[in-house]
């Protein structure tokens, strides 16, 4: 079973809420990174949203290759 680690924060007058630098480390989230939220059985829920850039190499397929060998390998694929 996960550990749930609980740390507390407010809600600002302009309804932001402050994650502090603990739990920012912990997670890897970066200063303007995305988050999307969620309502579940009456709380809150952020999880990271992940970007194209986000993911980029973690396929390991793209490492030094230039982007019109990748669709001309895909595009193979398919044929």
């Amino acid at each position: 079973m996960k550990q749930k680690e609980v740390f507390e924060t407010t809600l600002t007058v302009k309804g932001q809420v402050v994650i502090g630098s603990r739990v920012r480390k912990k997670l890897g989230l970066r200063p303007r990174q995305k988050l999307i939220g969620k309502i579940e059985k009456g709380r809150i829920v952020l999880e990271p949203l992940e970007t194209p850039e986000d993911l980029r190499g973690t396929l390991g397929i793209a490492r030094g290759r230039k982007t019109e060998e990748l669709i001309t390998e895909i595009k193979k694929g398919w044929g």
